[in-house]
């Protein structure tokens, strides 16, 4: 993992300049260069409850690029557990960080 304030290696940008000129044909010039870590879990679910630590603030995150089609199915699940009306699938509960 590159420590912050690193540049982007030689091959990702080659591999970058290259993807580029295969969409566009315009001139064009790089004027600085970025990275990041896109987060995530470690299974790739989404996490819904109530936080250990305060249990007070519940979370409700975690959906990555699936999050449309998944947010309306669990909001209606964390607002039935929300009113004692359901449970949260263990899948998604936060609970199985803890």
């Amino acid at each position: 993992m590159k420590d912050k304030g690193e540049s982007v290696s030689a091959e990702g940008r080659a591999e970058l300049i290259e993807k580029l000129d295969s969409l566009i044909k315009t001139p064009y010039e790089i004027i600085d260069e970025n990275w990041g870590i896109r987060p995530t879990t470690s299974d790739r679910k989404p996490m819904l409850g109530s936080s250990q630590d305060h249990p007070s603030v519940v979370i409700f995150n975690g959906f990555g690029t699936k999050g449309v089609s998944l947010a309306p199915f669990f909001s209606a699940q964390l607002a039935d557990w929300l009113i004692d009306k359901g449970e949260i699938e263990p899948a998604v509960n936060v609970g199985r960080f803890y």
